[in-house]
């Protein structure tokens, strides 16, 4: 699975346990008999199945910590969303997550499972600049009509 979300909930359930952090996870697509396992197998970690934008914004606002673990996508909505709210992204060492993070500057980068905790704390651990950081950047890279005013220009020029 793309997502890796056993692996993830794995990893980050030690951590919560240990730092007395809350956790969230956004299952949108997934089964009910699939959502019932994992809530019942993880009691420690907050699920949300079904939930509107607005309000998974507003859940990202109050976080610290994104996390991916994706092993190949393009440039993720959700974490351009999570760096505008000021989160600090600990994502999969893929291509699409290096086009927007240098690791140990704006976020993390792991590349596997035997470094993801460590890459997890240090994003944990970061302070307030590398989340200003963030916010500066999403502002100037990510601006929605600027991107698209680009894109019509090549699409026109062709």
């Amino acid at each position: 699975e793309n997502s890796r979300i056993e692996f993830l909930l794995e990893k980050i359930s030690k951590t919560v346990k240990e730092a007395s952090l809350k956790a969230v996870f956004v299952l949108s697509n997934i089964k009910d008999v699939d959502y019932n396992r994992l809530t019942g197998n993880w009691p420690d970690i907050t699920f949300y199945k079904d939930i509107r934008q607005n309000e998974m914004l507003q859940l990202v606002a109050r976080s610290k910590v994104y996390v991916s673990a994706t092993k190949s996508d393009g440039a993720s909505l959700s974490l351009l969303e999570a760096m505008g709210a000021g989160c600090i992204p600990v994502v999969s060492n893929i291509a699409a997550n290096r086009s927007w993070l240098v690791d140990g500057l704006n976020g993390y980068l792991f590349s596997g499972d035997h470094d993801f905790a460590h890459k997890l704390n240090s994003g944990l651990e970061a302070g307030p600049m590398m989340a200003t950081h963030n916010v500066h950047l999403i502002r100037r890279r990510a601006l929605y009509a600027q991107q698209m005013r680009k894109i019509e220009k090549l699409l026109v020029n062709d």
